[in-house]
């Protein structure tokens, strides 16, 4: 969240380029200068909470975080990307209300296992157990 506020705050003031460093350093978004918009959409599926998973170490809840393919293509001028920095910030300060509200959403689970009401783990599909 962090590097969200300090991204935001960065667009506001005119400063893309630290922008663009700090959106880059959210989550899996470091791949995105590597990979093309579906490779990169196709990864977060694969890291996120509805991949298969048949061991119990990876049923977590895993938090993949946003999607800033097209912002971090549209600030480092990629052709065929849009174009302003107007629409980053918006889409920017969205993705920071999006992390607030599931930072709550985990700290309301873990409030909720400390004071003893328990949410079993999700168990694997079958099409997730190795054969």
């Amino acid at each position: 969240m962090r590097l969200l506020e300090s991204a935001l705050a960065d667009l506001r003031a005119g400063r893309p380029g630290q922008a663009s460093r700090k959106l880059a350093r959210v989550v899996l978004n470091r791949l995105c200068s590597d990979l093309g918009r579906d490779a990169f959409r196709r990864e977060l599926a694969r890291r996120g909470g509805d991949a298969p998973r048949a061991c119990w170490a990876a049923q977590g809840d895993p938090d993949t975080g946003p999607d800033l393919w097209d912002e971090l293509a549209s600030l480092r001028g990629e052709r065929g990307a849009r174009a302003g920095t107007n629409w980053i910030a918006e889409s920017v300060e969205r993705h920071l209300g999006e992390a607030r509200a599931e930072l709550e959403r985990r700290l309301d689970g873990m409030a909720a296992a400390v004071a003893g009401h328990r949410t079993p783990l999700p168990q694997p599909r079958p099409e997730d157990i190795p054969r």
